[in-house]
């Protein structure tokens, strides 16, 4: 009996401590919300329209390395896309999610297009390791500067990619955004050239995380600020971890579908499964700790439990659509498309009609537009702020604060400085598309195999399109 108390103040350590599974948050979140529809009138078409409208311009935002510029200059040229990536510390997730959604784009509509930036992308995301010259070594951007300008801080020169530099001290967010990429190209892409990229690229990110303890490594073999992965939580060993457990997990058992004869990955399956119990870290997400869930936390988590929930490996694809639907329970409401999309690609059980709703509203309400207010005031509401009212920060609408609302200040227009991408959109859209929804009825998206007519700049030759 005398191990209750133990226990009890355990359990409270974790809850004053947030239980440092992943990074903490200032503002936490609201809880869930009520479930959200689309209005009356509201119909696919309407999102099949906007989402061609943006597919169109999506060349004009990735950069010639192959990573998506997510904000950046306006008007940007090819080489100020280079250099402006080197300023963005979440390139290398951002970069998965596009590749995720092109490669569903590709599954859905055979359109060469999506293709093209397929190859463009993966190309993209084998740059984020081959940049340092060390297998499996991920890194958060790589770029080429301008000449004359100032060099963006904090980035290393390539030994590797002449010319080129990166921002090292990658984090568990970029390796989840990475793994979703590569695993949906493989997936769904159906280029062997590709496909083979993406198996030897997880192939080589897992075996290095494996090999230095499941803790991510830079270039010059520290440990990474936000790199840890673990399964039980620091100093509290009977406390699961699943958040820590689902990022670091996906990698490895997604290394190891692509790659079914290494024998190395059969081993840390084995080790991380049968020895240390990972898989059953899977369920327990922690949603009743508040400063743990906000949007990008639930954002990264849920990125690698989507891969997760097809793993051959049946109890970590169970478990894992356990968590989901944790978090599913305590995000109700939070006009998040993305993490919706996800929840539906995973087809969790009972509750494809309210995520369905979820996703319609949201992004029939989110802003089609690339320019943001030059000036805004912003405040943190104690209850969920709608998409529309939404600071964008990140260039990433599914990771803004849902509790961050934003006010345009009266007689400001949009910023001459800055655009970003709606990428985001995309990601949301293109999920729900290969998850078999959304599907307009009538009008061109009817058509399955409907081309979208794209704006290519001027870099982007004939002989590329």
């Amino acid at each position: 009996m005398r191990c209750v108390p133990s226990i009890a103040l355990g359990l409270l350590l974790v809850l004053l401590a947030g239980t440092r599974s992943v990074e903490a948050d200032s503002k936490g979140g609201p809880g869930p919300g009520r479930p959200i529809w689309p209005k009356p009138g509201q119909k696919d078409t309407q999102l099949y329209d906007r989402a061609m409208r943006i597919q169109s311009g999506m060349w004009w935002h990735l950069s010639p390395e192959g990573l998506l510029a997510e904000k950046h200059r306006p008007h940007a040229t090819y080489a100020e896309l280079s250099h402006d990536v080197l300023y963005l510390h979440d390139a290398a997730i951002w970069t998965g999610c596009y590749a995720a959604s092109q490669a569903a784009r590709w599954h859905v509509t055979r359109d060469p297009d999506a293709l093209a930036q397929v190859r463009h992308l993966a190309k993209g995301l084998s740059t984020l390791t081959r940049v340092t010259g060390i297998p499996g070594c991920l890194v958060r951007n790589a770029g080429r500067p301008l000449p004359g300008k100032p060099v963006p801080p904090d980035t290393h020169p390539s030994r590797a990619m002449e010319g080129l530099r990166f921002k090292s001290d990658a984090s568990r967010d970029q390796l989840a955004g990475v793994t979703l990429g590569w695993w949906a190209i493989a997936r769904w892409v159906d280029d062997p050239e590709v496909v083979a990229e993406a198996r030897a690229q997880l192939r080589d990110i897992a075996v290095r995380l494996k090999k230095h303890g499941m803790w991510m490594r830079d270039h010059q073999g520290r440990k990474t600020k936000h790199g840890e992965m673990r399964a039980n939580v620091e100093y509290l060993g009977f406390v699961r971890n699943g958040p820590l457990a689902a990022i670091g997990l996906a990698t490895i058992l997604t290394a190891k579908d692509l790659n079914p004869d290494s024998q190395f990955l059969k081993y840390a399956v084995h080790d991380l499964c049968e020895r240390q119990d990972w898989d059953r870290a899977l369920s327990e997400q922690h949603s009743f700790l508040g400063s743990m869930m906000t949007n990008t936390n639930v954002n990264m988590v849920t990125l690698a439990l989507t891969t997760l929930a097809f793993s051959s490996h049946g109890n970590a694809r169970h478990r894992g659509r356990m968590g989901m639907q944790e978090l599913r329970k305590a995000t109700v409401g939070w006009w998040n498309a993305g993490t919706c999309a996800c929840f539906l690609l995973a087809r969790l059980v009972g509750d494809e009609r309210k995520l369905l709703g979820e996703i319609r509203a949201t992004l029939h309400a989110m802003p089609e537009e690339e320019t943001v207010p030059a000036k805004v005031q912003q405040w943190f509401e104690r209850k969920i702020v709608p998409i529309q009212h939404r600071s964008i920060v990140s260039g990433w609408a599914w990771k803004e604060n849902v509790r961050l609302f934003a006010h345009p200040q009266p007689g400001t227009g949009p910023s001459t400085k800055i655009v970003h991408t709606r990428a985001d959109y995309l990601f949301a859209y293109w999920l729900t598309r290969a998850a078999g929804q959304m599907q307009p009825r009538v009008g061109p998206g009817a058509d399955p195999r409907a081309r979208c007519a794209i704006r290519y700049p001027p870099w982007r030759t004939a002989g590329q399109r």
